[in-house]
């Protein structure tokens, strides 16, 4: 299972996040640890963050840019 954080275009530098990169895979991180507990073999489960570099809204809704995407990938 690949589990991919995103974020809107919205720059942010703050104290924990130096930038939607790293907001990013914090988000897609925080999923991967909650899923952890759930999926029967957790060394499956990736996590990448890829900011805002594929949008799927554009500024009026860039609420949906923020987002986690999970696929899951079947063994074999």
């Amino acid at each position: 299972m690949i589990v991919v954080g995103y974020t809107d275009d919205v720059p942010i530098h703050t104290f924990r996040f130096k930038d939607n990169f790293v907001l990013s895979e914090a988000r897609a991180h925080a999923v991967v640890k909650i899923l952890d507990k759930w999926i029967d073999n957790p060394g499956r489960l990736e996590y990448i963050g890829a900011g805002d570099s594929h949008p799927i809204a554009f500024p009026a809704s860039r609420a949906s840019n923020r987002r986690i995407e999970v696929t899951y990938i079947p063994e074999g």
